[in-house]
Formats: C-alpha cells, structure tokens, sequence
C-alpha cells in the first residue's frame, strides 16, 4: 500500500507491512506487522520513469511540489519550478510546433518597427525595436526547454529557468515598448537582478505596468482612435484567457496540450497589442 507522507516537502512514501513473529495478529503466524517506509528523493523518482503521462502523471504533479525549495506565494515561486508539461511524445511535439506562433509574433513587431522608420517617427522605432529579437529569444529557448524531456532532469531544470527569465526579458522590453515610465539606473539594476532570481514576479509586473500604459494610448483621442481601442479590447480578452490557461496548468495536470493553447494566446496577445503600441 502506497500512502503520501509529508516532512517540510511533498514526498511520497512506499509504505509496507513485514511480517513478524509473536503477538495476535491477522496473518499466519499470528504476528502483527512492522511498518517500514521508504523513501525517494524527486530526482530519484524522475530518473526511474515516474514522469509519464498517464498512470503516473499525479505522481510528477506532486514532484513540483517537492522541487519547491521554499513554501512562497505563487508569484514568488522559485525559477527551478518545473512544471507538468511534456509528460509524453505527442504533447512534446505539439509544445515545440507551438513555440513558432512567437516567430509570427515577432514578424508582427519587426513590420512595426519597419513602419514607424517608414514614418519617421524615431521614438516609436527605438521602442519596438527590441521587441522582435526578444520575442524570437525566448520562444527559441521554450522550444529548447520543450526538447529537453522529462529524463534530464538536470538540463530541463535549467532550462526552465532559462525560459522563465526569458519571458521576463520580453515582460520588460514589453514595458519599454508601451512608452511605461522607467526611471533610474538603479531601477533598471534592480529589475535585472530579480529577473534573474524571481522571473515570475518581474513578468507581472511589468506586464502589469505596459497593460496601464497601453490603456492610456487606446484611451487617447486622435487618428485611429476605435481601431486603437478594439485592438486594446480584443488583445486584453485574449491576454486573459493566455493568462488563464498558464495558471491551469497546475490545476489540471492531467489535462494535455494545455501548455500549447498558452503558447498560441500570448502570442495572438502580443501581436493584436502591437497595433496599440506602434501608434
């Protein structure tokens, strides 16, 4: 019989029953029963195959929890966070395929950029310009994280946190390319550092910080007012639900592909808010 222990961390723990000599138990020879536990560390249960979709896909649920360092808020969870995602072939390759909507996206900005050189209007060009090659950056690393499997542990925790610290780099030219107030060097500093340490904290915030600033550019009467406004509202819903469907993931671990669908909003958000940003 397997039952889940817990001692500061989510282990699970092979509990089993030794016969014993004396005593008036159930078994044969009337002796009661010895309680052995055995315990396995979360790497030892990934190098034996206990990742796999589907018999055992609760069982690597409950290794995200033991791969937490530390009991923190959601959005302070560690960058090692590895998540429930590419738990067999399929889902895998669906993952990777995916990651190219952000190489649509990233055409979507770079013909941004190209316009407002077109126009001449330099302050637009300098703020889209780091948008492209950011998008490209971290779409190329979440189809590298994708490829890496559930075997090399060690790899894919380090691509993990390659990928979450990508995605803050975009949060942040994203920000940038918003117009959304930055100031001080020791600002900028301060962002990198945390980037680096607490991805996820960074990407809300400053996808908190370029969604009030867009606002403030839809919301601003002249030309192409109600195109501005309903690329702002359409952009917005689907940011929602991509926002949604990441925070699912951990919800339903048994579900596949929902990684996928996370992949296709983001990128349909970013590229719809461009149209906001680049007027």
């Amino acid at each position: 019989m397997a039952t889940p222990a817990s001692d500061g961390g989510s282990r699970t723990a092979a509990i089993s029953r030794a016969p014993e000599g004396g005593g008036d138990g159930g078994d044969p020879s009337g002796g009661g029963g010895q309680l052995r536990v055995r315990r396995r560390s979360p790497a030892q249960r990934l190098r034996q195959g206990l990742a796999p979709r589907s018999a055992a896909c609760s069982t690597y649920a409950e290794d995200i929890d033991a791969v937490t360092t530390a009991r923190r808020p959601w959005l302070m969870a560690p960058a090692v966070n590895i998540r429930n995602v590419d738990c067999h072939a399929a889902e895998t390759l669906v993952n990777v395929a995916t990651c190219t909507a952000y190489e649509w996206a990233a055409r979507v900005a770079a013909q941004k950029c190209a316009d407002a050189r077109g126009l001449g209007d330099s302050a637009a060009e300098s703020r889209l310009r780091p948008v492209a090659p950011t998008i490209r950056a971290a779409g190329a690393i979440a189809a590298l994280y994708h490829c890496s499997g559930q075997s090399t542990y060690k790899h894919r925790e380090k691509l993990r946190r390659l990928d979450l610290i990508s995605v803050a780099a975009l949060a942040t030219a994203w920000a940038h390319a918003t117009g959304a107030r930055t100031s001080g060097l020791s600002t900028v500093c301060f962002a990198a550092y945390a980037a680096v340490h607490q991805p996820m904290a960074v990407t809300m915030v400053q996808g908190t910080r370029a969604h009030l600033a867009l606002f403030r550019r839809a919301s601003r009467p002249g030309p192409n007012f109600k195109r501005r406004r309903a690329a702002f509202k359409t952009g917005t819903a689907t940011a929602a639900v991509a926002a949604g469907t990441f925070m699912s993931e951990d919800k339903f671990p048994d579900t596949p592909y929902i990684h996928a669908a996370w992949h296709l909003l983001s990128a349909a958000a970013i590229a719809q808010l461009l149209t906001v940003c680049a007027e």
